[in-house]
Formats: structure tokens, sequence, C-alpha cells
């Protein structure tokens, strides 16, 4: 389902998010 899917983007998005500053 569309919202599944949404959730899912979330999910990768706050992971990215969360990576050690020194990764950038």
């Amino acid at each position: 389902t569309i919202k599944k899917k949404q959730a899912s983007i979330l999910a990768l998005f706050e992971h990215l998010t969360s990576l050690p500053k020194q990764h950038i």
C-alpha cells in the first residue's frame, strides 16, 4: 500500500539522517 511505502521511505530517511556526521 502507499501508506506502507511512505513508512518505508520515512524509515530510510531517518536512517540516513542518523548516520555519523563524519560520514558526510
